[in-house]
């Protein structure tokens, strides 16, 4: 991802073109590809022919084709296949970090990738999971000399980031599509400098739809 503002010129100078601006950031591009990368694609080239045969194929081909998706889960019933996949966010505070779904044409356009590499016979569907908001109620003691607010405000952006994988971050996450419980949320929070305790805690959740709507 390149941000934005990054590019103010042109590698190579064009005179018909007196300014550059960079408004957006990139989207859609890829990396220069490293060795590990590589050993990766090469074994599953190998191994598939470019042709997806299994369920865990799908998985392996959508985070190798497309770097936005941060996980992605292939499921077959008397209908075909469903492949529900989860958008990869690159900051807490991107407006959609807490929803990560992707677009209806980006749905699209995974589903003709991977029809390319699967049977004529197959009918292949690309759509969101359907989410379950998670609001953490809980009563937390703050050491001596800290500040309340500001201790309150670490642990919301905290929690944030703990439950959600798909947001790339150096702290502490759960692992998606396991089981999370009341001790493992109060055992992290707990780690949380300027936190003495923490008693009661519950969850509420709200589920929203495939199509972000509750």
């Amino acid at each position: 991802k390149i941000n934005r503002d990054s590019i103010s010129k042109s590698h190579t100078a064009i005179p018909e073109i007196a300014n550059i601006v960079q408004p957006f950031p990139s989207f859609d591009g890829k990396g220069m590809e490293n060795d590990s990368i590589k050993n990766k694609r090469i074994s599953s080239r190998l191994k598939t022919k470019d042709r997806i045969v299994s369920l865990t194929d799908y998985y392996s081909v959508v985070q190798q084709e497309f770097n936005d998706i941060y996980y992605s889960k292939a499921t077959y019933n008397n209908k075909g296949i469903t492949v529900y996949v989860v958008k990869r966010s690159n900051n807490v505070n991107d407006y959609d970090a807490l929803t990560p779904m992707i677009t209806i044409c980006a749905e699209e356009k995974i589903q003709q990738y991977l029809e390319t590499r699967t049977s004529a016979f197959t009918t292949i569907t690309v759509r969101n999971f359907s989410f379950l908001t998670v609001t953490v109620n809980t009563t937390i003691t703050v050491v001596n000399g800290y500040e309340f607010q500001g201790v309150q405000k670490t642990v919301e952006t905290a929690l944030k980031l703990f439950l959600s994988p798909w947001i790339s971050t150096n702290s502490p996450q759960i692992t998606i599509d396991e089981n999370i419980s009341a001790d493992d949320v109060i055992h992290f929070i707990r780690t949380i400098e300027g936190v003495s305790n923490v008693e009661k805690l519950t969850f509420n959740t709200t589920r929203l739809s495939p199509d972000g709507d509750f």
